[in-house]
């Protein structure tokens, strides 16, 4: 179960988080995501490799800057070459 923090601004967030990895930015709070296994490791693989054969750069854990709001980490992420 994710944990959360209280109230942040995004600035404290970077601050605070950099560096540590697993912490998402929701809406002035700090989300903890769960630790992954060896199982979702591969996953994450497999899915980065799918997504570049067919045109993508994939990246894994990748800080998503979309909004001074929110800026999730999702676990595999892509954008088209």
């Amino acid at each position: 179960m994710a944990t959360v923090t209280d109230f942040l601004t995004l600035e404290q967030f970077h601050k605070r988080y950099d560096g540590e990895p697993g912490y998402e930015y929701w809406f002035g709070k700090a989300v903890k995501k769960p630790l992954p296994d060896w199982m979702h490791g591969a996953l994450q693989l497999l899915l980065g490799d799918l997504l570049f054969r067919v045109g993508y750069f994939a990246a894994s854990e990748a800080s998503l800057r979309i909004d001074p709001q929110w800026e999730p980490r999702p676990d595999v992420s892509g954008l088209h070459a």
